[in-house]
């Protein structure tokens, strides 16, 4: 059986992090001029950090309140302390 991506990678510990719609679409607007414009940067950040593969999930209803949009790439990102804010 072929892994995907799903499938890759081993877990090190768990970060929680939330934001609101509100806060992407005040980023948005300060930054792109739609949230597809702050999607395709993220996109575009992947490549830039070396990425060959790059995988956008969507939730299958983006109006629920636990609805989540991710991006999953292969580049070199950061570690978990830089994810934590303490690196």
């Amino acid at each position: 059986m072929e892994k995907t991506f799903y499938m890759l990678g081993k877990e090190k510990s768990d970060i929680e992090v939330r934001i609101s719609y509100r806060i992407i679409q005040l980023f948005s607007e300060g930054l792109y001029s739609s949230p597809n414009k702050a999607i395709e940067e993220l996109v575009s950040n992947s490549f830039d950090a070396g990425a060959n593969n790059v995988h956008i999930v969507l939730a299958s209803d983006l109006s629920a309140d636990d609805a989540s949009i991710t991006v999953i790439d292969d580049g070199a990102g950061m570690d978990e302390k830089g994810l934590q804010g303490t690196g």
